[in-house]
C-alpha cells in the first residue's frame, strides 16, 4: 500500500527549516510520528484483509465438507436400497436349479461390491475429513502467527512491551 493522499499532504503542510528556524530534533520527531501512524494502519488494513480472506477460505471449506458429507450419505442410500434390492431378489429365487445358482453367484458379487464400495467411501470420507481438519488448522495456526507478530509490532510502535500468548 502507498501513502494516502491525506498524509503527502499533511508533509507538504510541515514547516519546513528555512520557513521557522525550527531545530532538527524538532522537525525530526514531526516527521517520525508523521511517519508511524500510516504504517500501523497498513498493517491493521493488511491483517484485517487477511482475516476477511481466510474467513471466506474457512466458508469455502465448510461449504466443500458438507457437499462431500451429504454425497456420502447419498451412496449409502443409494448402496442400501441396491442391497434391499438384491436380498429381494435372492428371496424370489427359491427354485430353480442351474438358473438359481447362476442367479445365486450374481447376487454375490454384487453384494461383494455394495460392501466394497460402501467401505471405499467411508475411508474417503475419513480421508477428506482429515486432511480439511489439518487444512483448517494450518489456516488458524498462520492467521494467529501474524496476529501475534501484528500485535508484538503494535505494541512495540506504542512502546508498551508486548503480551506473549501462552498457549
Amino acid at each position: 500500500m502507498g501513502i494516502s493522499n491525506g498524509v503527502a499532504e499533511h508533509d507538504a503542510k510541515l514547516p519546513r527549516p528555512s520557513e521557522e528556524g525550527d531545530t532538527r530534533a524538532q522537525r525530526d520527531g514531526a516527521q517520525s510520528g508523521v511517519r508511524a501512524a500510516p504504517q500501523i494502519g497498513a498493517r491493521i488494513e493488511a491483517a484485517l484483509a487477511a482475516s476477511v480472506r481466510t474467513e471466506a477460505t474457512l466458508a469455502d471449506l465448510f461449504r466443500t465438507v458438507k457437499f462431500l458429507s451429504a454425497t456420502i450419505g447419498t451412496v449409502r442410500e443409494a448402496n442400501s436400497a441396491l442391497s434391499q434390492e438384491l436380498e429381494t431378489l435372492a428371496e424370489m429365487l427359491g427354485s430353480g436349479g442351474d438358473e438359481r445358482t447362476a442367479l445365486a453367484g450374481r447376487i454375490q458379487r454384487l453384494e461383494k461390491v455394495v460392501v466394497d464400495a460402501a467401505r471405499d467411501a467411508e475411508s474417503e470420507r475419513v480421508r477428506l475429513l482429515t486432511e480439511h481438519d489439518k487444512f483448517i488448522a494450518m489456516l488458524l495456526a498462520d492467521h494467529e502467527r501474524d496476529l501475534d507478530a501484528l500485535r508484538r509490532r503494535l505494541s512495540e510502535l506504542e512502546g508498551t512491551p508486548s503480551v506473549e500468548k501462552k498457549s
